[in-house]
């Protein structure tokens, strides 16, 4: 009963997805996901050998990447800038090997190293487990979205639950009723905080919308905010504390002698920014730009340049950059650099 009602469960949210937010990436890694632990939840229910066996061929190998779309998932809900790349797809692969290595020995194909595989098969998902909670508390502090900034301490609650779930039932001398505890204490509770969510999300929601503005844009500042966004902008725009390198909204709050979270709410709902790494890169963007295009400055390295900009590492600088300007320093300081072509 716990089995088909969690394959129940699953079915659901997947509709509801498809209906919300399937236009949105989280939303379409979501659909792929919950499709996955669907394959998943009928290999392990149960009594699962009286399903025909072409059927829980389908079901094992649609249930291989669950850990791989479950990591993407939730870094696509933590970061902005999340991407598909060249990174995320090893990551993806690198977890789908166990499963798949289990999935062709249940082929009846003798796989080599099987008894080293089974013994060290459960050490990716723990890096996968601990690189979500790193992101999730690494950068914390430089999130401006409160809804978020709860949800990454979901998500670090959610592993070490899942943990003591298991501590529990590992012991159980009864198999099945350990799946009954499993299913009755974590899998089903998870399911249906799930589908109660799902039946309020909307794009906006799993983006945790509203979209950033830019520097540039006019703010829409709370009046009981004005005198702190004048702090704000003098510290910004003349005393340049941007340019201090590893500068926090913490530390950036202490020196205007104001509570964190009142220059959070400020920084996001006032001026737009979802975090305060995009906020502080439009100054130090800029900055870097000027210095780039100043021909007294042309043999600098982009190095210096960086360092000088703000950024902690010339690796974070050309990223950012790239994303925000669309090309390499290099090629922006050539450019800029190059005397227009005379007729």
């Amino acid at each position: 009963m716990l089995a088909f009602g969690s394959l129940a469960l699953f079915a659901i949210g997947v509709m509801l997805t498809i209906r919300d937010v399937r236009h949105v990436l989280p939303g379409r890694l979501l659909i792929a996901l919950l499709f996955s632990l669907m394959g998943l939840a009928v290999t392990i229910m149960p009594d699962a050998d009286v399903i025909p066996a072409s059927l829980l061929i389908v079901a094992r190998a649609v249930g291989i990447p669950n850990l791989g779309l479950l990591w993407w998932f939730c870094l696509s809900l933590l970061r902005d800038d999340f991407r598909i790349a060249t990174l995320e797809w090893i990551g993806l692969v690198a977890l789908a090997c166990v499963p798949a290595f289990y999935f062709v020995e249940y082929l009846g194909i003798a796989m080599p190293f099987s008894a080293a595989v089974h013994r060290l098969g459960s050490i990716p998902p723990v890096f996968m487990i601990g690189h979500i909670v790193w992101v999730a508390l690494s950068e914390r502090r430089s999130d401006l979205i409160e809804h978020r900034r709860a949800v990454r301490l979901w998500m670090v609650f959610a592993p070490l639950a899942a943990l003591i779930v298991s501590l529990l039932t590992e012991d159980l001398e009864n198999a099945q009723l350990g799946s009954i505890v499993r299913n009755g204490l974590g899998v089903l509770p998870v399911q249906l905080g799930l589908l109660f969510w799902l039946m309020r999300v909307s794009p906006e929601r799993l983006q945790f919308k509203p979209v950033a503005r830019t520097v540039a844009d006019e703010p829409r500042i709370d009046p009981k905010d004005l005198a702190l966004h004048r702090r704000l902008m003098q510290a910004m725009d003349q005393d340049r504390v941007y340019l201090r390198p590893g500068l926090t909204i913490d530390g950036l709050a202490e020196q205007l002698k104001v509570p964190a979270h009142q220059l959070r709410h400020l920084i996001n709902a006032g001026m737009g920014f979802r975090n305060f790494a995009s906020f502080l890169n439009g100054y130090r963007l800029t900055h870097a730009k000027a210095a780039l295009a100043d021909s007294d400055r042309a043999r600098e390295t982009i190095l210096a340049i960086a360092y000088d900009s703000g950024f902690a590492s010339l690796q974070s600088f050309n990223r950012v950059f790239k994303d925000v300007v669309g090309q390499t320093p290099t090629d922006f300081r050539m450019a800029a650099l190059t005397p227009p072509a005379q007729n």
